[in-house]
């Protein structure tokens, strides 16, 4: 047990891991949340005001499903092939799920009505929920937040892509960003965690199908930003016709990509394999000179034109140009001073 760091225990005989509430629940046998509060509470841990703002967190089904699932461990899919670090997958709040998913079941049937958890996609008509897969076995749940935090999607991944029965795919998969001025958009969420780890703002589209009118509603909060789309190899004729949707809205979006072969070249390797970039990652390619490529190639791109804008001018181009109308009496605008001020 690392109680000091991370309150979290791992069991090297069977395997079982996770943090403070998967211990008591394991130790003693109980199968929902109620029994840990009341264990706590009973030891003076918690007190009942301390209960009801941990409850507040679990307002939704999603919450919940988040809570009951695993901790990504060091084994994990996620940091043993995608390379992903641990502070990515917990500061973006992915959770690992276990082979069996029968006691999770049992504890989200406890707290929420059937109806409402086949409505959220969490449990099917037949019975099963949509983590237990025999031929597709799931192994990672990929929270979607909302700007207020909560959540309101999962996206699980398997062997492929497994979409919440009775549930709309959302268009856009937005990580823990840091704010910057320049936002990536990209296909995939692990292609957009990718971006997050080396250090830049990226946002992913969940498929090509988002590419749509629509699209600009899910990105609204990003409108004030710099755009650099970054596709997939095999999708750049689609995110051609993105940047063409974002010109026509307004958006500041610059005409050139980041492109896989730019990084190929960058790295004087081959592009054997390669469509995204978590694929250089998954090679083992050196992260550092990946992501000194990528800056190379946004402060190439940022320094053209954005797409749809086209330059009026260098500042003593325009000056001349305002003193010629000065001169003709057109207008009176104090030439002269700006021109020296400005030399």
């Amino acid at each position: 047990i690392n109680y000091k760091n991370s309150n979290k225990f791992k069991c090297f005989s069977s395997k079982k891991a996770g943090g403070c509430v998967d211990l008591i629940m394991e130790k003693n046998g109980y199968t929902n949340l109620s029994e840990v509060f009341e264990w706590a509470i009973d030891r003076g841990y918690l007190d009942t005001e301390q209960v009801r703002k941990i409850k507040k967190h679990k307002e939704t089904i999603y919450d919940s499903v988040l809570f009951y699932l695993e901790q990504v461990s060091s084994e994990h899919y996620l940091i043993s092939k995608r390379k992903l670090s641990n502070d990515i997958i917990q500061q973006n709040k992915i959770k690992s799920v276990p082979e069996k998913d029968f006691e999770l079941k049992k504890s989200l049937l406890e707290e929420f009505e059937e109806a409402d958890l086949i409505e959220k996609g969490m449990l099917t008509n037949s019975d099963y929920s949509p983590f237990y897969q025999k031929d597709n076995p799931i192994h990672t749940a990929i929270p979607f937040f909302d700007r207020n935090g909560k959540c309101f999607y999962i996206q699980l991944k398997g062997k492929s892509y497994k979409n919440l029965s009775n549930v709309q795919v959302p268009l856009v998969y937005t990580p823990k960003l840091q704010n910057q001025d320049t936002l990536i958009i990209c296909e995939g969420a692990i292609t957009a965690l990718s971006f997050i780890q080396l250090g830049f703002d990226a946002v992913a589209l969940t498929s090509t199908s988002a590419i749509k009118p629509g699209i600009t509603e899910e990105l609204a909060q990003h409108k004030e930003k710099s755009i650099i789309i970054a596709p997939d190899t095999k999708s750049i004729k689609d995110y051609e016709k993105l940047q063409e949707i974002l010109t026509e809205n307004d958006y500041k979006c610059f005409s050139k990509m980041i492109k896989c072969d730019e990084i190929v070249k960058g790295l004087n390797t081959d592009n054997k394999g390669i469509d995204d970039l978590n694929d250089f990652f998954k090679r083992g390619d050196n992260q550092n000179t990946i992501k000194s490529i990528v800056q190379e190639e946004i402060n190439k791109i940022t320094k053209e034109n954005i797409q749809g804008i086209e330059p009026i001018g260098t500042v003593f181009d325009i000056i001349q140009e305002a003193a010629e109308l000065e001169k003709s009496g057109t207008v009176t605008l104090g030439i002269k001073e700006l021109d020296e001020g400005i030399r």
